[in-house]
């Protein structure tokens, strides 16, 4: 057989070959990937040769096809390997594996419903302690006392000047009552409303103040002792609303905390309790019982009075949040406090005894004070996250 006729059938197949090949660039993406695979021949005359195409997809995921030159699907041809293993692969989705630049992917409790619980330390002015302190004894003639005194004994005898004896009496101061009007604040609170910037708050309170004074009156022979006691008391329960505003951290922010808040508040004081109590203990070695007569004038000319009272606040300051777990953190807050106090069926009188007819106007008073608050927060915890 002439040669140029053993070539033909070869001609022919690159021909189809190239031919599909210009199809499938011209009907896929850029960026997809033409493959022909032409083995070698089997050698001998009259056999034919076999070429191989493929066309796959970068998205459809399509199989790779094999043709011979009958144009019919070879089963029985081997797969090229390579073809084969991106056949087979699917397309992989799109992932984010770090989070973007300044993303804050923490779970903000803060901006649901959340509460703590409260503590907190007031200083300031109180100007119902001045008026107290005038009732201590603060001296024998406090007590409407002087030394020396005569005191008679209690003697089975006719009256006689030998019946009495000279008693000289000294006054000591046992303990002062604290200068500082400290008062420990502690409750609860409950933020039922939060927004992007800003939130509301209830809170209840119950706060006291507490001061002691102790003196003695003695005897030259100290044998005979009467101790004085005086408190003063001043119990108050606070219902409050405070809304928060938070500052911008270009224009205020504190390291290691969440943000800082901008807070005003108003309470009211439904119970306001006060007492002024005098307890008188004696001691007595050598003098017979008419020396606790002495012990009964001196209770005389100390006040003890009770009287319940309302109440009217305000306040503003600051307040910081730090967290310490996805569902907890700390609130601090510095913050002014007004109050206005009012006590019914009382008299300045009545807690000084100062005796004049001015002291003798309804027992009230305005306080101004520095409050610092600690607050253990606690909210919702992040929701649980569903495995794929």
């Amino acid at each position: 057989m002439n040669p140029t006729h053993r070539l033909l059938p070869f001609i022919a197949v690159m021909c189809a070959v190239t031919a599909a090949g210009v199809s499938a660039q011209a009907g896929a993406p850029d960026d997809s990937i033409l493959s022909i695979t032409v083995p070698g021949t089997t050698g001998g005359p009259g056999s034919a040769l076999s070429a191989d195409t493929a066309v796959l997809g970068r998205d459809n995921g399509e199989s790779v096809t094999h043709a011979d030159s009958s144009g019919s699907p070879d089963s029985t041809a081997p797969p090229d390997t390579a073809l084969a293993g991106l056949s087979q692969s699917q397309p992989v989705p799109a992932v984010r594996l770090l989070p973007e630049a300044g993303a804050d992917t923490a779970y903000a409790f803060w901006k649901k419903p959340f509460w703590g619980l409260g503590i907190g330390w007031t200083l300031g002015s109180y100007p119902l302690f001045p008026i107290w302190e005038k009732s201590l004894a603060g001296a024998l003639g406090d007590l409407s006392l002087s030394s020396p005194v005569y005191l008679k004994l209690d003697r089975e005898l006719p009256d006689s000047v030998s019946d009495w004896d000279t008693v000289k009496l000294y006054h000591r101061i046992q303990e002062k009552p604290n200068t500082y009007n400290l008062a420990f604040p502690a409750g609860v609170m409950f933020t039922f409303h939060t927004g992007e910037r800003s939130s509301w708050a209830v809170d209840g309170t119950f706060s006291f103040l507490h001061k002691t004074y102790q003196a003695s009156v003695e005897d030259d022979s100290a044998d005979n002792r009467i101790d004085i006691r005086q408190t003063l008391g001043h119990y108050l329960f606070t219902i409050g609303l405070t809304w928060s505003r938070s500052i911008p951290s270009a224009l205020f922010s504190i390291d290691k905390t969440e943000k800082a808040s901008l807070a005003l508040g108003a309470a009211v004081s439904p119970v306001s309790y006060i007492e002024a109590r005098a307890e008188l203990s004696s001691r007595r070695t050598s003098l017979d019982t008419l020396f606790l007569a002495l012990k009964d004038s001196i209770g005389q000319q100390l006040p003890r009075m009770s009287a319940w009272g309302l109440g009217v606040s305000w306040k503003i300051g600051l307040a910081t949040l730090r967290r310490y777990s996805d569902h907890s953190g700390l609130n601090a807050g510095l913050y002014y406090v007004g109050r206005w106090l009012y006590f019914f069926d009382a008299t300045e009188n009545e807690l000084g005894r100062t005796g004049t007819a001015a002291d003798n106007d309804v027992l009230s008073c305005v306080c101004h004070r520095l409050l610092i608050q600690v607050e253990l927060l606690r909210g919702r915890k992040p929701p649980a996250v569903k495995p794929e």
